[in-house]
């Protein structure tokens, strides 16, 4: 089994008192597609957690609701990690989907892993090269 890395990766995660993991178990096709399609719970759940415990402080003279900013924020990144974590996912693997929130005092690190079979791969690294080379101007 080759591990690849897309993204922003560092070698050394830092450690941290305060995270968060959810595995997804392997299961029939049947029921990773009814996962898939309810992603949005889950990604919904880490950003009411995190953005209840995420330290930050409100912006004064401002009308930012920075609770609501990092629930939408976690929510939203989450969502779309998630997603691509089972579109991409080898269902034969019979591996979990795993996603890890660490929270430190000004950030939140976001770090899924699951387990995609050559052409899978392949295909996400396109999809990805699409993303990075995409002019969004």
């Amino acid at each position: 089994m080759t591990m690849q890395t897309f993204g922003q990766f560092l070698d050394d995660i830092p450690d941290s008192q305060e995270y968060l993991t959810l595995n997804f178990a392997p299961t029939s096709a049947p029921q990773r597609q009814q996962r898939w399609h309810n992603n949005g719970l889950s990604a919904d759940f880490l950003g009411d957690y995190f953005a209840t415990f995420f330290p930050g402080e409100p912006v004064l003279n401002s009308e930012i609701d920075l609770k609501g900013t990092v629930k939408a924020t976690v929510s939203y990144i989450a969502n779309e990690l998630l997603e691509n974590a089972f579109k991409y996912s080898d269902e034969l693997a019979n591996l979990p989907i795993t996603i890890t929130l660490r929270l430190y005092d000004r950030e939140i690190l976001f770090q899924v892993t699951n387990y995609a079979n050559q052409a899978m791969a392949q295909h996400y690294q396109a999809f990805v090269q699409k993303i990075e080379s995409t002019d969004l101007d």
